[in-house]
């Protein structure tokens, strides 16, 4: 049997989309001059105007690389608390919980990002369902969710390929009766988008909370006043 990846490593959607995020904020180490106005004023970059984002990319990017420290992981709970939106937190944060030995609750938090239609979620949760590793094994929830990662829309509008390794090893096991049993569940789900039914601690509930301070660009007013003469 091939050998199977592991699923704590973050993947496909995760990176494309935490690299876009990157490029956008202009957060990632960019080098060179800065761009100014007509008058010479240097001009905010995206991560200036909106500190969150820039945030939020830094830390899933860390937890991604496998940087799954508390101070992270709390930064990363804070975002995943927010819920629908943030299911790349919450992925990110299942594969630290994973990691530091935490599998009921990493498999949990991964599941509510795969149920919200994350496709790096559905993906995970085909490896997990296919190893047995975190959950126990069960064919016919691998093929599910391996189902809904290859149909997601998400993919296509990323430019990513499915991976193929998990649905290679899971048709190499999977029944007919299992197949067909897969295939009807997969037809019948529906996003469902978790939220807290309770407050977040409020020390890690800060950690992601930053003040008001956008900076507001004002182009230069331009005003052609009629002369007179």
């Amino acid at each position: 049997m091939p050998k199977t990846q592991n699923p704590i490593r973050i993947s496909t959607m995760t990176s494309l989309a935490m690299a876009v995020t990157c490029l956008a904020l202009t957060s990632c180490g960019q080098v060179g001059a800065r761009p100014r106005d007509a008058d010479g004023h240097v001009m905010p970059t995206l991560a200036e105007l909106d500190p969150s984002s820039s945030l939020y990319a830094a830390a899933v990017n860390k937890a991604g690389a496998g940087d799954c420290r508390p101070e992270i992981l709390d930064v990363i709970t804070c975002f995943a608390w927010r819920g629908h939106g943030y299911e790349g937190a919450q992925t990110t944060l299942g594969q630290c919980d994973l990691k530091n030995g935490n599998k009921a609750e990493g498999v949990e938090w991964i599941k509510r990002a795969a149920n919200a239609g994350w496709a790096d979620a559905q993906l995970i949760m085909s490896r997990v369902y296919f190893e047995g590793t975190y959950a126990p094994k069960d064919l016919v929830q691998a093929a599910h969710w391996n189902l809904l990662y290859r149909r997601n829309p998400a993919l296509m509008s990323l430019g990513a390929q499915p991976d193929d390794t998990v649905s290679t090893q899971i048709a190499s096991e999977l029944t007919v009766a299992e197949r067909d049993q897969a295939l009807q569940s997969s037809s019948a789900w529906r996003p469902t988008y978790w939220s807290p039914a309770e407050k977040l601690d409020s020390k890690i509930a800060e950690t992601c909370h930053i003040p008001d301070r956008r900076q507001v660009y004002h182009p230069p007013i331009v005003v052609n006043t009629p002369t007179p003469y």
